[in-house]
């Protein structure tokens, strides 16, 4: 078996869209859904881990995006802690 490192939204986006799959199974077995998810994932900044190291100049030519505590790209929530996120939507009425 070959093991190659991989990154980036290719990779990012279907492992979060299973998450968002394994959390509305959860709802579901409320009988209900997640909905529009931005608003839950906005209310609970404390789901997501504040990445504040790092960049990703790939070239090292010093080109990126620098890490800083309180604000990451894309969504500025940071990396999502899915213990913490599966115990918010349990706790969901």
């Amino acid at each position: 078996m070959e093991v190659n490192m991989v990154s980036g939204t290719s990779c990012s986006a279907p492992a979060f869209s299973g998450f968002v799959t394994l959390l509305n199974n959860i709802r579901l077995a409320k009988g209900k859904t997640l909905g529009f998810l931005n608003p839950l994932l906005y209310s609970h900044p404390e789901a997501f881990e504040d990445i504040t190291e790092g960049d990703n100049d790939v070239n090292g030519d010093g080109y990126g995006w620098q890490c800083t505590p309180g604000w990451d790209p894309v969504t500025g929530l940071g990396t999502p802690n899915m213990g913490r996120l599966m115990e918010i939507v349990k706790a969901m009425e």
